[in-house]
């Protein structure tokens, strides 16, 4: 009986520990693809969600830019006083989704984008800038800076090669 016991757990053993060396790669595999899958999914909203950002918070700052350069109707003012404010209001809820799957980092500079993009509309509505204790330069300076600074973060939250070669937003006479 001990005979047969023995040549069992021989021939088990074998079988056991085989069974175990094969199922641990799977099982590390499988955990790296669902680690993989899940960053991926991320990346495709943190894109998406940056995206329309930083098209809201460029098109917050042409609409301001119209306010401060044209001699507009009272009509017209009012309207772009509205469309100011609702890409201020979209500028905002784009950065909660941000900040929902993005690091420190983008989080910080996104938030910078919607201060200076506060002072760029109240700049343009009423000619005050409501943080020059704050800052010495303009508002749409800031905004230039706190952009460039949002692109760099989330390139590099994004894993983009060189996240800092940035490519300035106005070409220099002559071209690139």
């Amino acid at each position: 009986m001990n005979d047969s016991v023995e040549k069992v757990v021989l021939i088990l053993l074998p079988v056991l520990v085989g069974g175990l060396v094969a199922i641990a790669p799977t099982l590390l595999v499988e955990r790296v693809r669902h680690r993989t899958t899940i960053q991926t999914r991320w990346d495709t909203v943190l894109q998406v969600a940056c995206g329309e950002f930083a098209a809201t918070a460029h098109r917050l700052l042409r609409l301001s830019a119209r306010i401060a350069a044209e001699d507009t109707s009272d009509e017209l003012r009012t309207t772009l006083i509205g469309e100011i404010y609702d890409e201020h209001a979209r500028l905002r809820t784009l950065m909660e989704q941000i900040w929902l799957v993005s690091g420190s980092d983008l989080q910080k500079a996104s938030r910078m984008v919607v201060k200076h993009a506060a002072a760029v509309r109240e700049f343009a509505i009423s000619g005050t800038d409501p943080n020059s204790e704050q800052f010495s330069s303009s508002p749409a300076e800031r905004f230039s800076d706190g952009i460039a600074r949002f692109f760099r973060s989330a390139r590099a939250e994004l894993r983009v090669r060189e996240p800092d070669d940035l490519a300035p937003r106005d070409p220099p006479r002559g071209g690139y």
